[in-house]
């Protein structure tokens, strides 16, 4: 069993917040099978829409933290090169704030209940 994100938000950018989050080489994460990989047997992602993984060490991670934690990583996180993309610009760190305590209430959802998470992106 799962829980679905549903967004527009690019696999890189889950990684680029994972590595804020819990210290670990951004190159390390990306190597992780659960990292962005497919949900089925198959690869069912398109270039432009599908689901993907997110590990469980993310749900983990993301259940944990604490609203201090949050604040002070948003900033950071708002800068990386994914969230620098046209269509994110106008974005303020308060919306991406807001954004975070909705998934960590998912992802503490998730893991109360032993899911895993799963993001749906559609370009």
């Amino acid at each position: 069993m799962g829980s679905l994100l549903v967004g527009t938000t690019r696999l890189s950018t889950w990684a680029g917040w994972k590595s804020l989050l819990t210290g670990r080489d951004y190159e390390a994460i990306v190597e992780d099978p659960r990292s962005g990989g497919s949900p089925g047997d198959g690869d069912q992602a398109h270039e432009d829409h599908g689901v993907v993984t997110l590990t469980d060490s993310l749900r983990d991670a993301l259940a944990d933290a604490d609203d201090s934690r949050l604040a002070e990583l948003v900033g950071p996180w708002s800068q990386t090169e994914e969230l620098q993309q046209p269509g994110w610009e106008n974005v303020t760190q308060g919306e991406h704030l807001e954004f975070l305590w909705t998934m960590r209430g998912l992802a503490r959802h998730a893991k109360d209940a032993g899911h895993r998470l799963y993001c749906y992106f559609a370009f």
